[in-house]
């Protein structure tokens, strides 16, 4: 990351940093590190202490290593057979309003849908113990999708943070680098109308994903 503090712009109003950096990169959980240690180096500036940030963790390069040797386990192997079941599950295919247009990215819009902080808090408040918000808005996915197509089941793509515990002799928690895992999973809603045995059901499917999915890819 580079810095040329002589090329900002400085005035008696609110200064900014910029920092760009390329996704292949960071992941948001890069971000998150990143920003922090800013933060705390620009705080313990300011006061006039010494810098001193958090210790370092295991560097990208070794666990793309032990990634690579892991790709070899019996472990992995043995999560075969629920990737090719997960890609071989038959689901319909999303419907198209008009066939004759194109089907790219430059095609595509947008909607976004803000929730009030209230809205959040009440969404949060609302998870038991034993759920996540993930459940509740996968289900309300797989419920938006099925008055859409009419089916139960949708095949998905899922992210995940890919920052899983798979080694013990390696910690990767304060590791900037692009870690995110992404699988196909069979999105599919309980037949019955009951919102919290739905809610249940996409909890257990979750649950099956070995690994949270990071095995999918390597």
């Amino acid at each position: 990351m580079r810095h040329k503090g002589t090329e900002l712009q400085r005035d008696k109003g609110t200064e900014y940093l910029l920092v760009i950096l390329h996704h292949l990169i960071v992941d948001m959980v890069s971000w998150r590190i990143l920003i922090e240690d800013i933060e705390t180096a620009y705080n313990q500036a300011l006061s006039g202490q010494a810098i001193k940030l958090p210790e370092k963790t295991d560097s990208f390069k070794h666990w793309a290593e032990k990634i690579r040797s892991y790709a070899d386990s019996r472990k992995l192997h043995e999560e075969t057979a629920y990737w090719l079941a997960a890609q071989s599950d038959s689901c319909p295919k999303l419907p198209q309003d008009f066939e004759s247009l194109g089907n790219l990215v430059k095609d595509s819009r947008i909607i976004t849908r803000r929730l009030s902080r209230q809205e959040t808090q009440e969404l949060l408040g609302s998870t038991a113990d034993t759920m996540t918000i993930n459940d509740i808005l996968l289900t309300a996915l797989a419920r938006t999708l099925k008055q859409w197509h009419g089916s139960n089941k949708t095949r998905i793509m899922m992210e995940g943070h890919g920052r899983e515990s798979l080694f013990d002799d390696v910690n990767i928690g304060r590791t900037v680098g692009w870690f995110t895992s992404i699988y196909p999973m069979t999105l599919t809603l309980a037949n019955t109308s009951d919102i919290g045995e739905q809610i249940r059901y996409i909890r257990e499917l979750l649950k099956k994903i070995p690994s949270n999915g990071i095995g999918y890819a390597i």
